[in-house]
């Protein structure tokens, strides 16, 4: 049997959104149905902190239906740095027609994958190019089919674990192995969890509905995207979704600030001036509608301004100042910083990795926390980040054990396990527990979503958790060598 840790070349994903609300390059038609629907695809991450950026550059997205037939919904080339990813997701694409009908895979054909590393100043220590499983054909398979509906918009949450996805091998020819552990959510009219992250220029500011158009630009995710302006470079491709202009409803609990990180009103807002809208995709009544975003955060200024500070919470809030402090993680610029502090602001935002809107009191040391805002630099005075939104790492990470399974459970559903280095463990199953065969096979690498019955002795597995109180790991994940 072979294991799972053994499987090589892999792709590794993380968090990225595309959403491809039609496509205009379909090779044949899915199912029987009539008619054209929109599709977005909303890409989603759970982290690793072992590289400084994860570049990753995407060729096709192809939706396959019954019998393979083909509909091609993306086109052409994009880098995405999924570490920039990890609390939101961004409009990757957005094209024409999908032909109603059913669907069975999602494939993806990826061209290069980048693991970078940088030291505490952020300069660059060195690139590692994976090689690429299946000429970098990768096949999602979720578990059941989903359906294109004429004149609807589906939503599919697409989840790499970027975490799980990496491994580091020293036999063999050793080296990095990136395997795809993929989550596939339908999400129905209910908004996703995390955030949605959309750029571009105001139009059509309407004070009284308190609503604007955004008109899309490139979200940027490495700095040789921008021009000595700070502009998106002539280089990027702006594709059909740089053409869509999506309703912005801005509410009672929309935050809005300023170039400097200082808080706005609806009223300082201006036409043709350039934004970073955080919020949730809302469906669709129409396809002529296309989906609306409801702002949490709205972030005036060009691609840039407010950046994100990673680090751990060394003080909590002080009532007074209204600030807490940070240690800042390397690699990120700035250098003979020890605590920095961080001001929060009328607005300021509280949220989840998962997008849960969390008060002051997760502002707990220890924690670690990106801090989306405008470093305010003084003379006489000691620097401060001016946060807009501050996402708090609020789990903590789950247990790994890798081995073969020696004996199934059915009831209640598990099995234990011979780990490769701490003996025999339990591994309790739930009904949410997400289970996964990796395959490897000739010219394509693919992971499918199954469930317990897939399990055998025997199998190599890889099981993610956390212990119970009878010393018995919780599965999350598990992963399973599936050929």
């Amino acid at each position: 049997m072979r294991s799972v840790l053994q499987i090589s070349g892999c792709l590794l994903f993380g968090l990225f959104m595309l959403s491809l609300s039609a496509c205009g390059g379909s090779d044949s038609t899915a199912g029987a149905a009539s008619g054209s629907g929109s599709v977005a695809l909303l890409f989603t991450d759970a982290p690793t902190d072992e590289f400084s950026e994860i570049n990753i550059t995407v060729n096709r997205v192809i939706l396959l239906g019954e019998n393979d037939a083909a509909t091609e919904i993306f086109s052409g080339e994009k880098i995405i740095n999924l570490l920039d990813l990890e609390h939101h997701a961004d409009l990757f694409s957005m094209t024409g027609n999908v032909p109603a009908g059913r669907y069975t895979k999602i494939r993806l054909l990826v061209s290069n994958v980048e693991l970078v590393r940088k030291d505490a100043n952020g300069d660059l220590i060195e690139v590692i190019t994976p090689r690429l499983p299946g000429n970098g054909k990768i096949d999602l398979n979720p578990r059941g089919a989903f359906e294109v509906v004429a004149d609807q918009t589906l939503m599919l949450e697409i989840d790499f674990d970027a975490r799980k996805s990496i491994q580091y091998h020293t036999l063999g020819k050793g080296g990095y192995v990136l395997r795809p552990v993929i989550f596939i959510k339908r999400l129905a009219h209910a908004t996703p969890g995390k955030l949605v992250r959309l750029s571009g220029q105001v139009s059509g500011l309407d004070a009284p509905a308190q609503t604007f158009r955004l008109c899309r630009t490139p979200i940027v995710h490495r700095e040789n995207e921008l021009d000595s302006d700070g502009a998106v470079a002539s280089h990027v491709d702006l594709d059909d979704a740089a053409k869509w202009c999506p309703l912005v409803h801005v509410t009672a609990d929309t935050a809005l600030f300023g170039p400097n990180g200082d808080p706005i009103t609806f009223d300082d807002m201006v036409n043709d001036a350039s934004v970073t809208v955080l919020g949730r995709l809302e469906h669709a009544a129409t396809n002529e509608d296309k989906p609306s975003l409801t702002a949490l955060t709205v972030l005036a200024g060009p691609t840039g301004t407010f950046r994100k500070y990673t680090g751990v919470v060394t003080t909590g809030l002080d009532a007074s100042t209204s600030q807490f402090s940070v240690r800042l993680a390397a690699g990120q610029g700035i250098a003979g910083q020890d605590d920095l502090p961080v001001q929060i602001q009328r607005g300021t935002t509280i949220v989840s990795r998962r997008g849960e809107v969390l008060d002051v009191n997760a502002l707990v040391a220890g924690r670690t926390v990106k801090v989306l805002g405008v470093l305010s630099l003084a003379d006489d005075a000691p620097d401060v980040i001016q946060a807009a939104i501050i996402f708090v790492d609020m789990d903590a990470p789950p247990v790994k054990l890798s081995g073969t399974i020696s004996h199934i459970d059915s009831s209640p559903a598990g099995f234990t396990l011979i780990a490769d280095s701490v003996g025999d463990r339990c591994v309790k199953l739930t009904e949410d527990t997400a289970i996964f065969l990796v395959h490897d096979n000739t010219g394509s690498f693919f992971s499918e979503q199954t469930d317990a019955t897939a399990l055998t002795e025997g199998q190599s597995v890889e099981a993610y958790g956390r212990y119970n109180l009878e010393g018995c790991l919780v599965a999350t994940t598990v992963l399973a060598a599936g050929n």
